[in-house]
């Protein structure tokens, strides 16, 4: 056997050369330890013997395949492309085989190889403008992302529920000294320290365990309310850089009050809520502080206020019974006040997500380009049972255009790559020329809108509404009996036109796009039939006209 015979049976043919190969070398290697006699190789010996197996297995691979028929380099790539149990002969070469266009299996008609040139090209982009950002990714795939652990909200989520642990006031731990101890070494020198905001030079002092654990808890803070039962707890809060007492939503601060001592409510107000301005004055001429009495007025005044808010909201607030005075706090969840200590660690940490995502800058500019549509239902659009990860992975980075259209290459390399459009050459190729407007898509798409109208008996109201479902497919929760299929199919529609553009742009190959997504699609389905026959049965029994099965075969009605 020399070289690959055919294009459909190349791969086995490289299977068999790759495993005469290894036979040939093993008995090699038998052969020549057998004329030493009593000699046992040591295991870098070992080591080494299997290096040069696998340099001569490759050498006497490439030797084997030399190109007697052009298919043959193709053959041999996709030949190790089959070989999963000898990780070796896929590690030959150079560099693995690429992630690109062509790597779907395409069937007999189509055996694409992706040249070296799509290599470089996608190691030239391995930039920041080819990602998503992190804060996007973390929120939901409702909003935009997929649902990505942070890892430093989750490190904060466990630091918050282990002040829960500390709070509760019906379990000890042993560990609860030590966090007591380390809670009342700086600030106030109490564990109240809980109930402000501390700046980082302040916490910085801190080990870096504790540190953690409070700035963990000071960026939940602002959701908390600490538990008051009477005016008494009220007096022993702190009022400085405190989240619950807020004038026109900023913490209270005064330098002259923390100067003098005056850190707690009790120290500044008497029981009706009245402030001790000739008690406040008094004890800042003992420690002789200079300051303005209308300074300290308007400073005790906005803290009157405040605490005044914050009984009332006390009063309003559903009784929750407690078994002593320690200091503990409350979570609102769907209006209702929860203790921390009934608190999940998820709970904390979709409160942490919530102040770190973000929404995606992308659905301003789909809002421009499409005036009056609703943005947010792209997210929990297309998809579906049938639809490959490859594809889905496409879709999501359409709908946050993250794709490098002739205009943004041309910006990255303006001596490499061209702004026209390399199918139709006539217009600068853009996210919605690429997808929508070129004049080749427009007549592929054209008959997929009519297999679609007939096949599926699906139609839409508008141009407008065709053009939407193109980009983004079907909802999920659509009620049509059809949606998985249909969004099967445009899924396979949009990943022709990139990989047909692809091959155009790196490769300067022309394929037809029909002809190629009849080819992806056919093969998906045939998948799907062997893989999955049961879902596969009730795909076929769903009333569309889209293909036909005879005797295991699959028959496209395109």
């Amino acid at each position: 056997m020399s070289g690959v015979e055919s294009e459909g049976n190349g791969a086995d043919e490289t299977c068999v050369i790759v495993a005469e190969s290894s036979v040939d070398m093993e008995e090699e290697l038998q052969a020549r330890g057998s004329q030493s006699e009593g000699f046992e190789p040591s295991p870098s010996s070992r080591a080494a013997q299997k290096n040069v197996r696998g340099r001569e297995t490759d050498g006497a691979l490439r030797a084997r395949a030399t190109p007697e028929t052009p298919e043959a380099p193709s053959a041999l790539a996709e030949g190790i492309e089959f070989l999963p149990p000898r990780k070796k002969a896929a590690k030959t070469g150079s560099r693995a085989q690429p992630v690109g266009p062509g790597r779907e299996n395409l069937g007999p008609c189509e055996k694409l190889k992706p040249t070296s040139s799509l290599t470089e090209s996608e190691s030239d982009l391995d930039g920041k403008g080819n990602l998503i950002a992190h804060r996007v990714l973390i929120a939901n795939k409702r909003e935009g992302g997929l649902g990505q652990i942070d890892i430093g909200a989750k490190k904060d989520a466990l630091r918050a529920k282990l002040i829960s642990k500390f709070l509760d006031p019906n379990r000890h731990y042993p560990w609860e000294d030590a966090l007591a101890s380390q809670l009342s070494n700086f600030g106030l020198r109490d564990v109240r320290n809980l109930c402000i905001l501390h700046p980082e030079k302040v916490v910085g002092e801190l080990k870096p365990f504790y540190r953690e654990i409070v700035e963990a808890w000071g960026k939940l803070l602002p959701h908390l309310m600490p538990i008051c039962r009477n005016k008494e707890d009220v007096f022993r809060l702190p009022f400085l850089k405190n989240p619950c007492f807020l004038h026109k939503g900023k913490t209270i601060t005064s330098s002259h009050l923390m100067e003098a001592g005056l850190l707690w409510i009790r120290d500044i107000m008497n029981d009706d809520f009245s402030v001790k301005l000739d008690f406040i004055f008094g004890v800042l001429k003992n420690k002789n502080i200079n300051f303005r009495k209308c300074s300290i007025r308007s400073i005790t005044e906005k803290i009157k206020n405040t605490v005044t808010l914050f009984w009332e909201r006390i009063m309003q607030t559903k009784d929750i019974s407690m078994q002593n005075d320690d200091l503990n706090f409350l979570l609102c969840q769907n209006n209702n006040p929860v203790p921390v200590q009934e608190i999940k660690t998820k709970a904390w940490y979709k409160l942490l997500i919530a102040e770190i995502k973000r929404t995606p800058t992308t659905e301003k500019i789909w809002a421009q380009i499409f005036p009056g549509f609703n943005t947010k239902s792209i997210w929990t659009s297309g998809g579906g049972l049938f639809t490959p990860p490859t594809l889905q992975h496409l879709d999501f980075k359409i709908k946050h255009r993250r794709i490098f259209t002739g205009i943004v290459l041309h910006q990255i390399n303006k001596g490499k790559y061209e702004r026209k459009c390399k199918k139709c050459n006539e217009q600068d190729e853009d996210l919605e020329h690429l997808f929508l407007d070129c004049s080749l898509v427009r007549a592929f798409y054209s008959t997929i809108r009519r297999t679609i109208q007939s096949a599926c008996n699906f139609h839409c109201g508008s141009d407008t509404e065709w053009t939407l479902l193109f980009l983004f497919g079907l909802k999920k929760n659509s009620a049509h009996q059809h949606t998985h299929i249909i969004n099967t199919i445009l899924s396979y529609t949009r990943f022709s036109v990139w990989t047909v553009r692809n091959y155009a742009l790196y490769e300067n190959r022309t394929l037809s796009l029909l002809p190629f997504f009849k080819t992806l699609f056919l093969n998906h389905l045939k998948n799907c039939f062997f893989a999955i026959p049961d879902t596969f049965n009730q795909l076929l029994n769903t009333g569309h006209t889209l293909f036909t099965v005879h005797q295991n075969n699959i028959t496209l009605n395109l």
